[in-house]
This record gives C-alpha cells, structure tokens and sequence, in this order.
C-alpha cells in the first residue's frame, strides 16, 4: 500500500474553471486600476490555456481606473508581504 498523498489546501479546479476565474479577477482588478493583480492574473489565465481573444474580451468590458496598488500590492511594494 502506498501512503495517502496529502491533499491540498486548495480545491484543485479545471483549466477552463481556471482561464474564466482569472480572467473575472483580471477585469476587476483592471477596473480597480492594480496593474500588478492583472498582469498575475492574466498569466495565470495564459497558463491555463487562455487565448488572446478571451484575453482581449475580458479586457475590453472595462474601462480601467486611475492606476493605484491594491492592498495586498501595495504591502508588497513597501516591503511588507
């Protein structure tokens, strides 16, 4: 018998569960003007099998904010993860 591999902390998801996840948080994150969160979230979308035209679509509904760090950036950006 081999030994019960660990489960993760996460709940594991599909790829395209993952692309339509990413590209949601892309666009908000987008709206609330944290360039950071999107580049990181559209890799992530990328790696997942993400095209340039679910890309470019998840892009286009928003029109984006004033540039400005989320809170999680901006800890980041002080020197505080």
């Amino acid at each position: 018998m081999s030994p019960a591999q660990p489960r993760p902390w996460y709940r594991a998801k599909a790829p395209a569960e993952v692309v339509r996840d990413a590209l949601a948080m892309a666009s908000r994150k987008r709206r609330e003007g944290c360039d950071p969160c999107v580049d990181a979230y559209l890799n992530l979308a990328r790696k997942n099998g993400s095209t340039d035209e679910q890309i470019a679509a998840a892009l286009r509904t928003d029109e984006p904010a004033r540039p400005q760090l989320c809170e999680c950036c901006r800890a980041c950006d002080e020197g505080d993860p």
